[in-house]
């Protein structure tokens, strides 16, 4: 408790939306969540006459004939608790691959819960994430050849969307006192079936775990903690540098300072790359970048990466989209980086501007930009046309990573 209450009071002190939603499964970690998380709230109400409000959302994937009664379980805790409960549904498609599942249902749950929040405008998602499930995911990113930054694992905090973020206070606790916390209080849990299935990946590193011995677990969670510490540090100075030397325009491309980008520690420089070729690339993950690459890009061995093109000129360095595979469309999101503030008619289709637009604009962002056509002919002119065109950005841009050990 003492825990939960110190990362709270260092990390949401100045927030005045006070306002939580905790996705609860039904499962051991999320309900001792959804308790303290009602005790934490509580405290503050009295103590500091504040109002924290609590609301609880559990999805039904509908994947297992149980999950509707484990769901009314957790309604009737809330009812209990005095806690605004609410089921929220996954309408999936039943020829989804049985291999994506666990990914396609994570990310619906993530997509529901966001979509309630922002209805309601609940700026803070609490998740049960815990020790334990770090270690699964250390395991999981080592085994797939991650770099240090992703030994690390999950962060505290992370922004979801622009009006959200996804906090995981129980980072700090062990699946087993969380377990032994309610067992104190009587308080049954449910558990999934589907987390004994050897189809899915973290199901099987979790089966691997359970065999370490104790040295070996902490062996692993030192590593993770300073794996965490270096990225840290290395995400924080990444972020301030892309806060003041570079520029990430409204056009879908960035310029980055070049003197002040080449005085950075190179891991710095990965990061920085990484991130805005993610932005302006929109691929689903960030592109992978080693010290190999870095050097070949510094040296103009390589100008493509992450459906990006590089640029180095003397005193910038300019990253856009690379003039090939558009993802072309008549709806409101063009290539996944630009939303269309307009209503299109059947005539009406969103093109890549190629040389319709007379500005000062470089040729190569100009080619990745898009362009309104109607009966074949450009719509607008270049001013009136930026009025309808918002570039989208990874609402995670500038997020640094919070580790349990980390400030």
């Amino acid at each position: 408790m003492d825990s939960l209450l110190l990362f709270f009071e260092k990390t949401y002190s100045a927030v005045n939306n006070r306002k939580i939603c905790v996705a609860v499964s039904g499962g051991s970690d999320s309900l001792s969540l959804l308790i303290l998380l009602k005790k934490w709230s509580e405290r503050k109400n009295l103590s500091e006459q504040q109002n924290w409000k609590l609301y609880c959302c559990t999805v039904d994937h509908g994947l297992r004939k149980e999950s509707l009664d484990e769901a009314l379980y957790v309604k009737n805790i809330c009812e209990k608790l005095n806690v605004e409960h609410n089921i929220l549904f996954w309408e999936r498609n039943s020829a989804i691959d049985e291999g994506k599942l666990e990914n396609l249902a994570r990310e619906a749950r993530y997509k529901l819960i966001r979509e309630f929040c922002e209805e309601k405008k609940i700026p803070l998602i609490a998740v049960g994430h815990n020790w334990n499930d770090q270690i699964e995911t250390y395991e999981l990113r080592k085994n797939a050849g991650s770099s240090e930054i992703g030994l690390a694992g999950m962060s505290q905090i992370k922004t979801l969307s622009e009006h959200t973020k996804i906090i995981r206070p129980l980072l700090h606790f062990s699946k087993n006192f969380l377990e032994e916390f309610l067992k104190s209080r009587k308080i049954e849990w449910k558990t999934d079936p589907m987390n004994f299935q050897d189809t899915f990946q973290r199901v099987v590193a979790r089966k691997k775990i359970k065999e370490y011995s104790l040295e070996k677990t902490e062996e692993i969670s030192k590593k993770i903690c300073i794996y965490g510490k270096s990225r840290y540090q290395i995400e924080k100075d990444a972020v301030e540098f892309l806060k003041s030397e570079c520029i990430l325009s409204d056009l879908g491309f960035a310029e980055i300072n070049k003197e002040g980008f080449i005085n950075l520690n190179s891991k710095i420089q990965i990061e920085v790359l990484k991130r805005l070729i993610w932005n302006i690339g929109m691929k689903k993950y960030p592109c992978s970048i080693d010290e190999k690459i870095l050097a070949h890009i510094m040296c103009l061995k390589v100008n493509t990466l992450g459906k990006c093109f590089i640029k180095i000129k003397k005193e910038k360095i300019f990253v856009f989209r690379e003039k090939r595979n558009f993802f072309r469309t008549n709806t409101n999101i063009w290539d996944n980086r630009f939303l269309i503030k307009l209503k299109l008619t059947k005539n009406q289709y969103i093109y890549s501007s190629e040389r319709e637009f007379n500005v000062t604009m470089p040729y190569d962002v100009l080619v990745g930009f898009p362009c309104l056509y109607e009966d074949d002919k450009a719509k607008y002119d270049f001013g009136e046309w930026m009025k309808f065109v918002k570039f989208i950005r990874k609402p995670d841009l500038l997020d640094v990573y919070c580790g349990v050990n980390c400030e």
